[in-house]
């Protein structure tokens, strides 16, 4: 769904009082099997989205990147900043350190699945929402993705690197298995 400002006025204003609003559907098309039992890979970029708190249709860095994701077997493109982790493209990214599930807090979309994957963690995980340094994607345990149209996508390897020992962990699969339920 999106809204814009509607008809221009004059080649870029717009008459804040007339918007359009609009629906596209397309077929969707789930991701390869692979990724979700033997885990996927990312490719880092250095790029935060314009109004990172908004979902907007500015895609263009991503649009940019997807010949060298595709090149490199890439599920996505995760954003970083100055040493700092941000989201990935279309999803949002968390880190699993000694049982602990970490999420950026800032900067960031506040996905709808990632609200879920943090409401499913309640109770059952302790919670960081906080700034995630780059290096610390070295030392995870886990790292997945999620994102209303992938679910959760286990990530095994960051650019050259393996997350741990480069198979999909317990907590990813158990964060797979509670949000396949909870959709259900």
């Amino acid at each position: 769904m999106i809204l814009t400002g509607g008809q221009t006025l004059g080649g870029i204003d717009y008459d804040s009082e007339k918007p359009t609003f609009y629906a596209v559907v397309e077929k969707w098309e789930s991701l390869p099997k692979e990724y979700y039992q033997i885990g996927a890979k990312l490719i880092t970029r250095e790029h935060m989205r314009e109004m990172p708190k908004f979902k907007t249709t500015n895609y263009i860095e991503a649009v940019k990147l997807q010949k060298k994701r595709k090149d490199t077997g890439a599920v996505e493109i995760l954003y970083t900043l100055e040493g700092e982790v941000l989201e990935c493209a279309t999803s949002n990214v968390f880190l699993v350190k000694d049982s602990v599930l970490i999420t950026p807090a800032t900067d960031i979309l506040g996905g709808i699945t990632r609200k879920i994957v943090l409401e499913l963690a309640e109770g059952n995980y302790k919670i960081e929402q906080r700034k995630v340094l780059e290096e610390e994607l070295e030392s995870a345990d886990e790292v997945f993705i999620t994102s209303s149209f992938k679910d959760v996508v286990p990530i095994v390897k960051i650019d050259d690197f393996s997350i741990s020992n480069g198979g999909v962990g317990p907590v990813t699969k158990d964060f797979m298995q509670r949000f396949a339920k909870y959709i259900a």
